[in-house]
């Protein structure tokens, strides 16, 4: 008789972290974390700052029962609502906690950008079309796309 026996290292890893995100104004933006072995708490940071769980702004994409649902199957993947140039773009993380004080399996994914794309004012040229964007509240950015031209020039000025 011939025995095999499977042993898991029981360490929680990533099997997809988040990846960069354009969407525009008013959209909803997918945020894809999944943990295999998952043990530990969920959670997302932005800038750097913890990110709550809001309906109707950040849900978690699992959670069909309510905003505080586990994860099945490791999904600790975010939806953003309606997203907004202000409170959403920026450098987002995810976040698990280790499976045990002991453990030491925390885990944080690589930062990514979740660019919320500012609203255009096109304009016709004889060259086509130039397209203007609105970057911040602080900042005003000039974007010039020209179609058939693969230059895109940018240029920004402190208000």
């Amino acid at each position: 008789m011939i025995m095999i026996i499977i042993t898991s290292t029981g360490l929680q890893r990533f099997s997809e972290q988040p990846r960069y995100t354009e969407v525009n104004p008013g959209e909803d933006a997918l945020l894809t974390c999944k943990v295999i072995e998952k043990r530990g708490v969920c959670s997302w940071q932005k800038d750097n700052k913890p990110v709550g769980i809001y309906p109707k702004k950040y849900e978690w994409a699992s959670s069909s029962m309510g905003m505080h649902a586990p994860h099945p199957g490791g999904d600790c993947s975010l939806w953003v609502r309606s997203a907004t140039l202000d409170f959403d773009d920026g450098i987002w993380e995810c976040q698990v906690t280790a499976s045990d004080f002991t453990t030491q399996d925390a885990l944080t994914s690589q930062p990514v950008r979740l660019v919320v794309r500012g609203k255009t004012n096109g304009l016709q040229t004889e060259n086509g079309p130039i397209i203007y964007y609105t970057v911040g509240s602080k900042e005003n950015g000039l974007v010039e796309i020209r179609l058939n031209q693969p230059v895109c020039r940018y240029r920004k000025s402190l208000g």
